[in-house]
């Protein structure tokens, strides 16, 4: 989540702003972990882009983003699940979807 979180107080924080984590329980089976903050906002293509490395910008902010990504896929075999989401002038959310592992 580090990773998460220091690009939303970076990059999506301004003067007044604020970031909400939020944890959740869907069916007892995974823990949604959502991190919003109400920064300016991203479009599609700026996602895209982080998502897959595209630019300078997105390689800043995507470097963190898809090491989370990988390490996920990675310690849940594929069973988690990474979102981003954003609305110009509104905010961007991450959310991790993880299975809830009992020993």
């Amino acid at each position: 989540m580090q990773p998460i979180v220091e690009n939303s107080i970076h990059h999506g924080l301004e003067d007044g702003g604020c970031i909400n984590v939020v944890i959740d329980r869907i069916e007892d089976k995974y823990l949604m972990i959502s991190i919003k903050d109400n920064g300016q906002g991203l479009t599609q293509q700026e996602i895209n882009q982080i998502l897959n490395q595209e630019s300078h910008h997105a390689n800043q902010i995507g470097i963190g983003l898809n090491y989370v990504k990988t390490m996920l896929n990675s310690y849940f075999e594929g069973d988690a699940q990474f979102r981003m989401e954003s609305e110009m002038d509104i905010g961007t959310t991450v959310t991790l979807i993880v299975p809830i592992i009992l020993d």
